[in-house]
């Protein structure tokens, strides 16, 4: 079994602009002396924003944990290496990014959750590990870790 993570310096960026937003929130609303929506749901944005990076910051997030059944992404259920057709590596259109999104067999039924449904239908696909988000050598090891259970095209 090996678990990677999220590159903790690239949650650091969000977490420091999280507060940043927030700072102008409050600063916005301690200079306005009328309240309206507008400001009230920016601090609330806000706030909900730095605390939840700086939670993801302080406590490090798993990014994939493979075993030799499948693999886990994030907090979803397990993919099973019997499941999967192939992975393939690919970039992001707008940035160029690098992920591996996973094709799974016909007859593969999973539950997905919110966001997987959202995204089942764009190039990340429902099943995805971002690359981008990790240091580059956990991004090696976890591309030669996923070539050893299941077909992968490059």
């Amino acid at each position: 079994m090996k678990e990677f993570y999220y590159d903790r310096r690239k949650l650091c960026v969000w977490a420091v602009l999280s507060l940043v937003v927030l700072w102008f929130a409050l600063h916005f609303f301690a200079t306005t002396f009328i309240e309206n929506v507008f400001v009230n749901s920016v601090k609330v944005i806000g706030l909900l924003a730095a605390i939840s990076a700086w939670y993801v910051f302080l406590k490090p997030q798993r990014l994939a944990k493979i075993t030799s059944d499948g693999i886990i992404i994030d907090k979803n259920e397990l993919l099973k290496w019997k499941d999967i057709d192939f992975a393939e590596k690919m970039k992001s259109g707008t940035f160029g990014r690098s992920f591996i999104r996973f094709k799974l067999k016909k007859n593969a039924n999973y539950n997905l959750r919110p966001m997987q449904k959202f995204s089942r239908a764009s190039r990340y696909g429902a099943f995805s590990v971002p690359l981008y988000a990790m240091k580059k050598d956990d991004a090696i090891k976890i591309e030669k870790e996923i070539e050893k259970h299941c077909t992968f095209v490059q």
